[in-house]
């Protein structure tokens, strides 16, 4: 890589560590269980903005797959996904009602989950240790799931869930991904 494309890289660095505070999914530790701790690094891309141009994108995912809980199987970690059959019909009902169908991205998605109540704790890598100030004792707090988490894709359906029925959202019986909404005229609103 060129300076400059190093320069992007790590301000995509500092922007992803960022989004972990503002997320508030982890904090600073003092001490750490040694049984505990999962290794960290950071998967490096280049994306592309609306007009073409390459952008750094970085994202810190955590070792997982040694996660204690999950290796004892003590941790619940299914999540749902969308049936076919429910794609279809959405498909279907907007043929039909001439519906325009949109989708959406969550930035940091899996960060914004609810806080978790066990204790696990990151290792920086050695490039985020040096952002954060923290060579020394390169260890966070975690306090929600995070990117590479075996938990983090259901702790964030169960999140989505829990947000969307707060805006009277139903889930459909045959699907718990498929969610409905009725507007005034008790018309059916799909998402």
């Amino acid at each position: 890589m060129s300076i400059n494309e190093r320069a992007q890289m790590m301000g995509a660095k500092s922007k992803e560590l960022q989004s972990f505070f503002d997320n508030q999914a982890w904090i600073y530790a003092d001490k750490i269980d040694e049984n505990r701790v999962l290794e960290a690094r950071f998967l490096l891309t280049w994306k592309q903005d609306e007009q073409g141009k390459d952008i750094a994108k970085a994202r810190l995912v955590i070792q997982g797959f040694n996660d204690p809980d999950a290796l004892a199987g003590k941790l619940e970690i299914s999540s749902p996904t969308g049936t076919r059959l429910a794609r279809q019909i959405l498909l279907l009902e907007a043929s039909v009602r001439r519906w325009t169908i949109e989708s959406a991205d969550v930035k940091t998605a899996f960060l914004q989950s609810a806080p978790q109540d066990r204790s696990l704790f990151v290792k920086l890598p050695l490039d985020a240790a040096r952002l954060l100030r923290r060579e020394q004792f390169p260890y966070m707090k975690l306090v929600k799931p995070v990117y590479g988490a075996v938990d983090a894709p259901r702790e964030w359906f169960l999140e989505a869930t829990r947000r969307l029925k707060s805006c009277d959202f139903i889930v459909h019986p045959l699907d718990p991904c498929f969610f409905m909404a009725f507007g005034k005229k008790l018309s059916l609103i799909h998402i």
